[in-house]
């Protein structure tokens, strides 16, 4: 995880390259590879990032 973690914020990965600040606001640790990667993928499908909105709402909402 720290190395992935490193990579984010050095902009060394492909999807945050793009992106201006990254911010770790969540994370889950397994300890089996093929689950994680099985949690992965259905985070990246529409249906894992509803969840993950309403999971972190009160993280991810504007601040007034």
């Amino acid at each position: 995880m720290r190395r992935r973690i490193s990579e984010h914020f050095n902009k060394e990965n492909y999807t945050t390259l793009r992106m201006e600040d990254v911010e770790l606001i969540y994370y889950e640790a397994f300890t089996n590879k093929c689950d994680a990667l099985e949690r992965e993928d259905y985070l990246k499908t529409t249906k894992g990032k509803r969840t993950i909105k309403l999971m972190l709402k009160n993280t991810l909402a504007p601040i007034v």
